[in-house]
């Protein structure tokens, strides 16, 4: 929408009153948004750079568009929305309470377990669901690296509580930071791949 009077800009762009059609990032943007906000509207578990893969790995390129933007093409929220990934991950918390001081933060020479949730967005079952937990970090050792979740159903949930354990080195500089990648497979899905990024203090 545009003012109902023309101003010297209007005057020189060649808009009229009321209505008019522009581009710019600045009418882009809202719609990129909007576009991840549904996102996370279905799979809330999701981090910022898995919205963010999914809204580049899904657009419509165009020839107007190649070698002007990233991607080469245009938002486009249909292909976006059906290619999440049918499991969301609700929780994953690292917790000191293996062999550490139990006070919440990941602490040099801790042993920790990961509580996690898995939710299957999807309106039909999974079966055969594993989550594998893997870091080449050689200051992380895991131990325990694969939990299996067996059924989920459309729409449902299943928590695990100790589903992995793993160690920090002793006496290395802190904060330092790893990332985790989480593998989650069904028998009807091709392998998901979540990643969390860990600070050591």
């Amino acid at each position: 929408t545009f003012p109902t009077y023309m101003t010297i800009k209007m005057q020189t762009k060649s808009w009229d009153t009321y209505y008019e059609s522009i581009s710019g990032t600045s009418m882009a943007t809202p719609h990129v948004v909007g576009v991840a906000a549904l996102i996370w509207s279905v799979s809330p578990g999701l981090l910022y750079h898995d919205v963010k893969n999914l809204i580049l790995d899904n657009v419509v390129t165009t020839s107007a568009l190649t070698g002007n933007v990233l991607t080469d093409g245009r938002l486009n929220a249909f292909n976006t929305m059906t290619n999440i990934p049918s499991i969301d991950v609700l929780n994953f918390n690292p917790i000191d309470n293996v062999s550490g001081n139990n006070d919440g933060i990941i602490n040099p020479g801790e042993i920790l377990s990961i509580d996690i949730e898995l939710k299957n967005i999807d309106q039909e079952d999974r079966t055969q669901v594993t989550a594998t937990l893997t870091e080449n970090d050689s200051n992380v050792i895991i131990a325990d690296d694969t939990e299996s979740f067996g059924t989920i159903p459309a729409g449902g949930s299943v928590q695990r509580t100790h589903a992995f354990e793993f160690e920090i080195a002793s006496g290395i500089p802190t904060p330092y930071k790893f990332t985790f990648t989480l593998t989650l497979a069904s028998a009807e899905d091709d392998d998901i791949l979540r990643e969390f990024p860990i600070t050591v203090y």
